[in-house]
């Protein structure tokens, strides 16, 4: 079609530049809303269709870990070190990230 302000061949080239882009950003959206409703359901009241506990923290921790944050590597000398230093230690985050590495080397 004809483009008030953009020749044709210039509304193709912008199409073929801003098409991909807009394409990664529908996966991002779409993804966002799927983790959404799982965090929804996941912190939903009570009821007889509700997830167990177990299945709610699996949810939450999941989609946190998916931030897309780099791994942090505790050493057995961090990871020994007590609730309270560690919190007074880390950021919220890492402190979230080592209660995670302690409560699986604990499970080991």
């Amino acid at each position: 079609g004809e483009h008030l302000w953009l020749a044709p061949d210039e509304a193709e080239a912008a199409r073929q530049q801003l098409l991909p882009v807009a394409e990664a950003l529908l996966e991002e959206t779409e993804r966002a809303w799927a983790d959404a409703h799982a965090l929804g359901l996941a912190v939903t009241a009570d009821g007889p269709a509700s997830p167990s506990d177990e299945v709610r923290l699996a949810v939450i921790e999941m989609l946190w870990d998916d931030e897309g944050g780099e791994e942090v590597a505790f050493t057995e000398s961090e990871l020994s070190v007590g609730m309270k230093d560690a919190k007074a230690k880390y950021d919220l985050d890492t402190f979230r990230r080592w209660k995670r590495a302690r409560k699986k080397l604990s499970k080991t």
